[in-house]
Order: structure tokens, then C-alpha cells, then sequence
């Protein structure tokens, strides 16, 4: 039985999806610079299933914060379920596996929409799969959100030219919410593709020379932005409670070494992490198609999406820093725009690949390539990470001893700090509010004087310094540290490799002269009762995120004011009192849902008209 071409195209894209995803189903996770994050954010998705509380606001690190209102949210939003069903860490690993899926079958689909062509939609494919960029991002920088985002560059992409090619409804409306998934995945992937996108746009307006096909584009990209009304407009409005601090310096370029990282990875003088060879083929391909293919308006697009995204990723004549509140989209590089440089390039080069088949009239080069990938794809993708976990997966990189400190904590009642000093997402484990190293490298996630004030304490803590009263006035009772090194507190635990001190300066996290009663804490409220013999205040250790924290005794709201460092401060009145205070929506949230929803119903007409 004659096997067929595209039974064999479709063979090599399961092979390599299978060898990729064969080293995730080992125990343990590799090791990271994210992954501890959005394992906490998983986690603390499932908490609010379980407790039937649906809030932005996380109460377990930096003393809270809204982290969808200045996170990009929607990566959580579409995997909510993976986070429901399953452990965090395995949440990690499943939708790694899902971004690979998207990245791999998604950009054949794309290709295969422009082209029409299998083989190469093949080249096209497993090249942007198998770009350093890419594997990066999924094995050592763990960053899913933008790990999902890039996996979605070339069908966004894709669409975006599509609708500008033809005059059909579906791809139009495809492509408006495909871009408004990408702007909410993760902005700063996002931006370079919405600037690229604009050059298509101009560029076809030249070839079609109305004005109709400008205002197509830019429309398309106008309503994308207006579907992502409800994250960008409250984000925008707050933008001043948060720590996006715009940088004064340049929008930087990559080094040269990243840029050919993009295309494959060197021996790095010790140990071999992944050959070249593919990467580099695929841009000698894409070199062919921008010199010598021509006559073709699909490949135009690509050719001057390539060269523009060049342009820009190395900001020639320093472009970029001329767009307001780029340098914070782009978090003041420009090397985001990589995503659409490999876009652009793996296309031209299936193309390339094909072009010359067709000259030489034979297909050989198209399987050789498929030769190289499958020869040097499963040890790249097995050695291509800082290291792999040795713990069970459950456990991420976290020995048994550590979680077993941890649980000791998560019996103690009340609600308190714990400062780990080793170990990563310690709040999934101990269900506390967690001081430790983990966060102090997040500046998105809390305001601008407790990230300063935190950092400063977790380096004097390398340092040997470490101030009992100050980390028990911000709610510090407990210190979980390798019981090799000693501190001077009380041992509350030990199993003999961690142990967990406690902190004789701790005060409580209601503060009052006042006594305190019935304190009932949910997600993002926190109940109480007062009484006392004279008008008193009463301090409770939450962040003041202003625009929507509001306090409220019996029944009437009154004026929080912000003590040292962000914490909340109320006046309550003699005899007993009811007070509450609760993270609320305001009007911000509610005129951008509405701009939302009204796009929506709009589209919709549009599209069934």
C-alpha cells in the first residue's frame, strides 16, 4: 500500500509533538524563572471554585493585590478549568503541553490558510515550534501567558492578513477576536503584532489604493482593542496605583548572542544544549523567499512584515521610543518583536523550501529538513532548561521535608505571615500569606513602597540582618529556614533539615486599643467586631489598593487612611461596632464591561446581517 504525501506530513507532526511532550510526563517540573508564579495563580483559581468567591484581589503574597487588573488575564481565564480539575503543578505542565499543541498545529493551520500548500505548512510549522524563541519560553523561562501568546503570533497573524486579502465576514470576525485574545494574553507580545498587523494595512491599502482597505485594518484593530475594553481601561485609569513606573533610558535592543539564540542554540563551552542546524536552515529559507520569490501578494506581506519587524526589533533610528507608553508595553526592550520576526521568517522559509523543490523537481530538501528535526529534536528539548526537578510533581521543586514544615504551619490558626527563606509557592502549601523570596522579583504585583520595602528586607535577610519588630508589625509569625543555619527565636518545628521559628515580636493582623472579635476573612473581605470604651482606630494589614477597598462600620461607610507601609486604617466610635471591609468593582469596571459587551452584541449583529 502506497502511503501518501500528506499521510506522511501528518506522521512527522505527531512524531514531533509526541518527542516534545514525552519529557513532560516524567515526574517533576523543570526549573524556572516563573513557573513558582503561575502555580500560585493556579491555585488560587481553584480556591475560588471552591469557596464560590470570584475576586481579582489575592490575598496570599505582598499583603494582596488585584493581580488580573494588571496581569494580563486572559490566559487564566481559558485554562480556569485545566486549574479546577487539577493540581497546580500539574496545571503547569498541562497547559505547557496545550501551548505546544497551538504553536505546532495552529501555525500548520495557519500556513496551510495562506498557502494552501502541506508541505509547506509543514517547514512552516515545526520551524516556529522549534525556535529557540519559542522552547525558551516553555522550559526556562516558564512564563506561560507569554509562552501562549507566541504559540498564537502566527494564526493571529495569519487571519489578520487573510481579512485583509478577502472580503468575508468570518475571517473578519475571527481575526478581531483572535487579536483581542492575544492583547489580553500577554501586551507585550501583543503590541509588536498590532504594529506589524498596521503595516500590512498600509501596505495594503498601496496595492488596492482606497481607503476602504485602510479603514478595514484599522478597524479590525480598533474593535479588538474595544473587546479588550474590560482588562485595559480600569488598568489604564489605575495605572497610577500600580508599579509601572515608565523608564527614563531608551527602549533597548537585544544583544546579538539573543538574537541568534532565536534561530538555534550553540554549545555554551560546558555542555550541549541544542544544535543549529534546523534554526539556521530556516533563515537561509526565508533569505531565499525575500530575494528571489516574487509576484506573489501573500508572500509581500510576509517579505515586508519580516523586514519591518527586523526594523523594529533592533529599534533602527530608535522608532520605537516615540509612541507613548511603549517603553512600559514593551517593558523597555524591543526584543517582543522576535515573535513576529520568527513569524514572518518560518513562513518565507516553507515557501523557500518549496520554491526550490519545485526547481530542482524534487522533494528531497523538504525530508531532509524533516530528517534534522526529528534527529536533534528529542535531545534539544530533554537538555534545553536550567534543570529538571527531582521531586514528585506535586511536590514542584520543593523537597518533603520543606512541605512538611509547611503543613505544620497551615495547622496554626489564625491568619498570619510566614517568611520562607527557601522553597517556591509556599502559600499553596501552608495556605498562609507567604513574605518570602518568591514574589521579590514581581513588581506588577504589589504597589510601589511594599515591593521596595520587601526586597529591601529579603537582602538584608541574605545578609544576615534580620529585624523581628519590623517583620511582626507587617504580620511575620513564622520563619521556615534550613535548620543549618540558626537564628535566635523560639523553634516551633523541626524534622531535622527544615525548621520553623517563631517570631516573639509578631502582632496581630487587626491591630486596635479596641478588643477585636469575631474576625471572619474571605478572599477579599475581612470581618469584625469592636469594642471599646472610647473612640479608638484599628489597623488592618491589607493593602490600600484605593480605588476599590471601601470599610464600612455598621452598616456606613467611612474613611480608610493609609498607614506605614500600605496598610488600612479606620476610626471606630465607643461601645460595640460592626465593621467590614471589602474589595468592591467601581465605575471604572462597570463602563468597561459595558464597552464589551456592547462590541460583542455589535460584532454579532455585523457578522449575521
Amino acid at each position: 500500500m502506497k502511503i501518501k504525501k500528506n499521510q506522511i506530513i501528518y506522521g512527522i507532526l505527531l512524531l514531533v509533538f509526541i518527542l516534545s511532550v514525552l519529557p513532560w510526563l516524567k515526574e517533576g517540573v523543570p526549573v524556572t524563572d516563573d513557573y513558582r508564579h503561575h502555580a500560585s495563580r493556579a491555585w488560587f483559581i481553584k480556591e475560588e471554585f471552591k469557596q464560590l468567591q470570584f475576586s481579582e484581589w489575592v490575598p496570599y503574597m505582598y499583603g494582596g493585590w488585584p493581580f488580573l487588573h494588571f496581569y494580563h488575564p486572559m490566559f487564566y481565564l481559558i485554562t480556569s478549568p485545566i486549574a479546577l480539575l487539577f493540581n497546580p503543578i500539574v496545571f503547569l505542565k498541562i497547559t505547557t503541553i496545550l501551548a505546544y499543541a497551538i504553536a505546532l498545529f495552529g501555525t500548520f493551520y495557519a500556513a496551510k490558510l495562506l498557502f494552501k500548500d502541506e508541505e509547506v505548512s509543514m517547514i512552516a510549522a515545526v520551524a516556529y515550534f522549534l525556535s529557540s524563541h519559542f522552547l525558551f519560553h516553555a522550559t526556562i523561562s516558564g512564563a506561560l501567558p507569554r509562552l501562549m501568546a507566541i504559540a498564537l503570533v502566527p494564526i493571529t497573524s495569519t487571519y489578520f492578513i487573510k481579512a485583509l486579502e478577502e472580503n468575508d465576514k468570518k475571517i473578519t470576525a475571527i481575526s478581531t477576536i483572535l487579536l483581542a485574545i492575544l492583547f489580553m494574553m500577554h501586551t507585550s507580545v501583543a503590541v509588536p503584532a498590532f504594529i506589524i498587523c498596521f503595516v500590512y494595512t498600509l501596505y495594503n491599502s498601496y496595492l488596492t489604493k482606497t481607503s476602504a482597505s485602510f479603514l478595514k485594518g484599522m478597524l479590525i484593530l480598533g474593535i479588538a482593542i474595544l473587546l479588550s475594553m474590560a482588562w485595559i481601561l480600569p488598568m489604564l485609569l489605575e495605572k497610577e496605583y500600580g508599579n509601572f513606573s515608565e523608564s527614563e533610558g531608551k527602549i533597548s535592543p537585544p544583544y546579538l548572542e539573543q538574537s541568534f539564540r532565536s534561530f538555534g542554540i550553540n554549545h555554551n563551552g560546558q555542555t550541549y544544549i541544542r544544535s543549529n542546524y534546523f534554526g539556521y536552515a530556516t533563515l537561509v529559507l526565508a533569505l531565499i523567499s525575500l530575494l528571489f520569490i516574487k509576484k506573489n501578494k501573500t508572500v509581500n506581506f510576509l517579505k515586508l512584515g519580516f523586514i519591518t519587524s527586523v526594523f523594529f526589533y533592533f529599534n533602527i533610528f530608535n522608532l520605537l521610543d516615540l509612541v507613548p507608553m511603549l517603553k512600559i508595553a514593551l517593558t523597555g526592550s524591543s526584543s517582543y518583536f522576535i515573535s513576529m520576526v520568527v513569524f514572518n521568517s518560518v513562513m518565507l522559509a516553507g515557501v523557500g523550501a518549496k520554491s526550490i523543490c519545485k526547481k530542482i523537481k524534487k522533494d528531497y530538501l523538504i525530508y531532509i529538513l524533516a530528517l534534522i528535526i526529528i534527529i536533534e529534536l528529542y535531545p534539544g528539548l530533554n537538555t534545553f532548561s536550567y534543570g529538571w526537578s527531582n521531586q514528585k510533581t506535586e511536590n514542584f521543586v520543593n523537597p518533603p521535608q520543606l512541605i512538611q514544615a509547611w503543613e505544620f504551619i497551615k495547622q496554626q490558626e489564625g491568619n498570619f505571615v510566614v517568611f520562607s527563606s527557601v522553597g517556591q509557592a509556599a502559600e499553596i502549601y501552608h495556605n498562609k500569606q507567604e513574605f518570602g523570596a518568591d514574589w521579590v522579583g514581581c513588581p506588577q504585583c504589589v504597589q510601589k513602597e511594599t515591593y521596595k520595602i520587601h526586597n529591601e528586607i529579603w537582602q538584608n535577610f541574605t545578609k544576615g540582618i534580620k529585624n523581628d519588630e519590623q517583620l511582626g508589625y507587617l504580620g511575620v509569625k513564622y520563619y521556615v529556614i534550613p535548620c543549618q543555619y540558626k537564628i535566635e527565636n523560639k523553634l516551633a518545628y523541626t524534622n531535622g533539615v527544615v525548621c520553623a521559628y517563631e517570631n516573639e515580636k509578631f502582632k496581630s493582623m487587626i491591630e486596635s486599643e479596641a478588643k477585636i472579635t469575631n474576625i471572619n476573612y474571605k478572599l477579599d473581605e475581612v470581618s469584625f467586631k469592636t469594642n471599646s470604651n472610647k473612640p479608638t482606630n484599628v489597623l488592618v494589614k491589607i493593602n490600600y489598593f484605593k480605588p476599590h477597598w471601601r470599610a464600612y462600620v455598621n452598616g456606613n461607610e467611612t474613611q480608610i487612611s493609609q498607614i506605614w507601609p500600605e496598610f488600612m486604617s479606620i476610626d471606630v466610635p465607643v461601645g460595640q461596632n460592626e465593621v467590614l471591609f471589602k474589595y468592591r468593582t467601581n465605575a471604572s469596571h462597570i463602563v468597561a464591561w459595558f464597552i464589551t459587551f456592547l462590541t460583542i452584541i455589535l460584532g454579532t449583529y455585523y457578522v449575521r446581517k
